[in-house]
């Protein structure tokens, strides 16, 4: 590793850390709730959506870091101490 990668992020109650491929159950789950409570929404993604953007999402950490690039994208939001998935955020440049 580089140095580029971004570390966990760690609150009393939460931590904010990069997403796993373990991660596609609660994926789907927060995916489809969206997709349910927001009708004008098209965030609904089948199983096999969800399993190819973990797979691409995880990879860029590493891709990322590789090529010394700042550790942009999407992070998943879990509680602690159960490591529970509740939510997902981005981190994005800002201009």
């Amino acid at each position: 590793m580089s140095g580029t990668a971004l570390p966990p992020l760690t609150t009393e109650r939460l931590v904010i850390r990069p997403l796993r491929t373990d991660d596609q159950e609660a994926v789907e789950r927060l995916y489809a709730d969206i997709a349910r409570t927001d009708a004008g929404s098209d965030w609904a993604m089948t199983r096999a959506e969800v399993a190819r953007w973990l797979e691409w999402t995880t990879m860029s950490y590493s891709e990322l870091d590789r090529l010394r690039q700042p550790a942009y994208g999407d992070r998943a939001i879990s509680l602690r101490p159960s490591d529970q998935l509740i939510g997902i955020c981005g981190f994005v440049p800002c201009l």
